[in-house]
């Protein structure tokens, strides 16, 4: 596996900057391309600064510029623009945010807590008001969403609910489990908020 440091000329003794350390080949043993490489070379030290501001800690530096460029490498390939520098501090710059949050899912106030609320509730009724409110907003729930015609969404959210205890979304012939489930979420927070 190839690596490259930067800056090239890096001694730790002489130097108060913190190197940054990127994988030049992909997982497969593949070189990456020169375009994405120079692009971080460019943007080095604008990652230093996101690590430092976003991340706390500018020596997770060489952790988001390799992230970042195996993400890239792995999108798009040898397709690297007119600006590359440009689409890899974009990219590491939602890295970044990413990280902070603990996922882009939690970065963009995707993660529901509903279902594990319902769960709690049903499992452990501390609070009969609380339970049977609950338990009356699942009915209408599954009952907006069968009168959608969403029956996938349902057959999951009663199946995680009463059956296995776990959520199982299954995707549409096609279609990949992430987009699967970033349907089932879209239409259920959706319906929710028809009730």
């Amino acid at each position: 596996m190839a690596f490259l440091m930067i800056p090239a000329d890096y001694e730790e003794t002489a130097s108060r900057i913190v190197p940054i350390c990127i994988r030049t080949e992909d997982d497969r043993g593949n070189r990456i391309a020169d375009g994405w490489i120079q692009g971080v070379v460019r943007v080095a030290g604008n990652i230093r600064q996101l690590a430092r501001i976003v991340l706390f800690d500018e020596w997770r530096s060489s952790e988001l510029a390799d992230e970042t460029l195996q993400e890239l490498w792995a999108a798009h390939g040898e397709d690297v623009g007119n600006r590359p520098h440009s689409r890899v501090y974009a990219h590491a710059k939602w890295k970044a945010l990413d990280k902070r949050a603990g996922s882009a899912r939690a970065r963009k106030g995707m993660e529901s807590e509903l279902l594990e609320h319902i769960l709690a509730s049903l499992r452990d009724p501390h609070n009969w008001g609380s339970e049977v409110e609950c338990r009356e907003f699942i009915i209408r729930l599954q009952e907006r969403l069968s009168e959608l015609g969403l029956e996938d969404v349902n057959r999951a959210l009663r199946s995680a609910m009463f059956d296995e205890g776990e959520l199982k979304i299954t995707p549409r012939p096609g279609e990949s489990r992430n987009t699967a489930s970033q349907r089932f979420w879209r239409q259920l927070r959706r319906t929710a908020r028809l009730l």
